[in-house]
């Protein structure tokens, strides 16, 4: 019985292996393949600059087959290239997608973000893994942002980024409390010199948890070994903001019971506010921090 079950597994994994497709495209036709591609594909992008944007919309791998969008391995990572159209990088509707060794340059651009989930309510993300992307020149205005979400999104990974002198770092989740960004890892970044927030998770209200949609009623968010400074650039008076802050999680009902894990982060310099903000459901140790001055 045990042989026999082994035996489907391995036809299974080598049919869908068969329907598995590496491909190579540019600045010319990466957006022809993007429409193509299928759970289990792979989109490796050539060295060059992209002037349009990086559009990820209804594309869905599996847990198995998830879709790898990436530079090629051992060349010179793709550049896209900031325009006032539109975000550099936007999700929606796409699950089971890796984002891996793009580089996103805003241009001073302002209005933009670098990597977006958009959308609403209704509209969704979920298991997002983002590893190796450099982003910088998305500093024109504090509302610009490295990597966002507006769209209730969940199993994110986000890791091995740097976010250079932007406005805003990483923003998950919406000002509204209403678009939560649930059970995911923000770990090994770094994000160096913001305006505003370093990186900051939303809050989240009652009954925002939408199961149906299929996100999960409890969850945790890792926060660790990432590297939080604004030694420069950072805003004072009202527009001052924390290196990390952390909302909190809905009062009631599904989600409530949720919880952050965040350790062995960097906390470097911060001339006008505090280090850290956090409320809700958190374990916070293992850190390291800077005074405000040697």
């Amino acid at each position: 019985m045990g042989l026999r079950l082994l035996l489907l597994v391995l036809i299974n994994v080598s049919v869908c292996s068969l329907f598995a497709n590496i491909r190579v495209a540019g600045p010319a036709n990466f957006r022809d393949t993007l429409s193509i591609l299928q759970a289990g594909d792979t989109l490796y992008l050539v060295p060059g600059n992209y002037v349009q944007s990086l559009r990820i919309e209804n594309l869905n791998g599996t847990v198995q087959h998830p879709i790898l969008i990436a530079g090629q391995p051992g060349q010179l990572k793709p550049i896209f290239l900031g325009n006032s159209c539109c975000n550099t990088i936007s999700l929606k509707l796409s699950s089971f997608i890796h984002l891996k060794d793009l580089v996103c340059d805003g241009q001073g651009i302002a209005g933009i973000d670098a990597l977006k989930a958009e959308g609403n309510s209704t509209q969704w993300t979920h298991d997002v893994e983002v590893e190796g992307l450099e982003i910088y020149n998305y500093g024109a205005d504090q509302q610009n942002v490295g990597i966002s979400t507006k769209c209730p999104s969940w199993n994110w990974w986000v890791h091995h980024n740097q976010i250079i002198a932007a406005g805003t770092g990483m923003y998950f989740g919406n000002s509204d409390g209403e678009q939560p960004f649930v059970n995911s890892i923000i770990e090994y970044n770094l994000v160096l010199n913001t305006t505003g927030y370093n990186c900051q998770v939303k809050h989240q209200n009652i009954s925002t948890r939408n199961l149906a949609m299929g996100m999960p009623p409890i969850g945790k968010t890792i926060i660790r070994y990432n590297v939080f400074s604004k030694d420069q650039n950072a805003s004072s008076g009202n527009l001052a903001r924390p290196n990390l802050l952390v909302g909190n999680f809905p009062a009631s009902g599904d989600g409530s019971s949720d919880y952050y894990e965040i350790y062995g982060n960097l906390f470097f310099q911060n001339p006008n506010e505090a280090l850290f903000q956090g409320t809700g459901n958190l374990g916070f140790y293992g850190y390291l921090n800077q005074p405000h001055s040697w």
